[in-house]
């Protein structure tokens, strides 16, 4: 998530709701392989930043609450969605269809499984094993930043809208029967930027 100093006028009126964040630090602490690395052979050297998981929390559990989480990886394979479904299920009132898992995709991230076999067309089964072993951290630490995110939950303001961006562009041109990178004018775009602003009571 990223914030910004919006006016409320920009937004439609507020809608009083339970709200709750939470983020957690899943930077590796041993090399690993990188995704967006896929010509390099070996693992990373250290670590330039930080990389995070965070979770948002709407709603009571009267209202059958909702959670939005992202984590700072390349991408997330479908199972990841399956198991933290699971786990939170056991603890909450959460449902499958109320949870929503998205990755940041970012090139610098760690390989995870379900995605690393994706990028890889060769990995030495010691670094396939570390992958695994960081694969099964995040998976917990997702589950500990969903639960931190439902206890945070406190009475907020939710504002909402939609801009535009207008330098978007489909990047996909189709050349000689393959698709390569350029400007194709004349493809799909999504130009839509949802905005939400969240606040206290009081308006901070």
């Amino acid at each position: 998530f990223f914030f910004l100093p919006l006016s409320p006028s920009l937004f439609a009126q507020a809608q009083s709701i339970q709200v709750g964040t939470a983020k957690i630090d899943i930077t590796p602490t041993e090399a690993i392989r990188l995704t967006g690395y896929a010509s390099r052979s070996t693992e990373s050297e250290g670590v330039a930043q930080k990389i995070w998981a965070r979770a948002i929390a709407f709603g009571s559990d009267e209202q059958e609450p909702t959670l939005l989480i992202t984590v700072d990886l390349l991408g997330v394979a479908a199972y990841w969605g399956e198991e933290l479904a699971n786990r939170l299920a056991q603890k909450t009132v959460l449902s499958r269809r109320h949870i929503a898992l998205s990755a940041t995709h970012t090139h610098c991230a760690p390989a995870t499984g379900g995605v690393a076999s994706l990028i890889f067309a060769e990995i030495a089964a010691d670094e396939m094993g570390r992958v695994a072993k960081y694969t099964a951290e995040v998976l917990d630490k997702l589950e500990h930043v969903s639960l931190e995110a439902l206890k945070n939950r406190q009475a907020s303001l939710l504002y909402w809208n939609k801009g535009e961006v207008n330098f978007a562009t489909n990047r996909r041109v189709e050349k000689e029967g393959k698709f390569v990178f350029g400007v194709n004018n004349e493809g799909a775009v999504d130009r839509d930027l949802p905005l939400m602003r969240i606040t206290d009571l009081a308006g901070n």
